[in-house]
């Protein structure tokens, strides 16, 4: 399960220009550590249905790149703002460790294939239930 806090939520909303656009969400190697989370902002229409995952919610939606859902399985996605602004902030119980800016992080693949399984198993939804919002 992927859940999004509701701070979390506005803020992506925020960001939106236009109904045709939407927040996308993907992994991909690089970084110190291995692997970094690239966001960016697409038009709906390339949104892929084969593989990619959109979480929807009030107002919004997050797509999630289809090859990064195991990657991405149990995490947190939340709102962060300080002196350094505002950032979403992703806590992904699948990274072992991240470097020091916190961009690129450190994958545990056997934490990732176990993640798949027990989801398998369990035959449980990927996200939240947007009408019941983040557990």
């Amino acid at each position: 399960m992927i859940k999004i806090t509701t701070t979390a939520q506005e803020y992506i909303k925020s960001i939106i220009t236009g109904d045709t656009e939407i927040t996308k969400l993907a992994m991909g190697g690089g970084g110190c550590s291995g692997f970094q989370y690239n966001w960016d902002i697409i038009q709906k229409d390339q949104i892929d249905d084969m593989s990619d995952e959109l979480i929807e919610f009030e107002g919004g939606g997050l797509v999630i790149d289809g090859m990064s859902l195991m990657y991405l399985f149990g995490s947190v996605i939340d709102l962060e703002s300080g002196l350094m602004g505002t950032k979403l902030i992703i806590t992904n119980p699948q990274v072992t460790s991240s470097c020091g800016c916190g961009e690129s992080v450190n994958i545990d693949t056997d934490a990732v294939n176990a993640a798949c399984s027990k989801q398998a198993a369990q035959n449980e939804d990927l996200f939240f239930d947007p009408t019941t919002g983040p557990a």
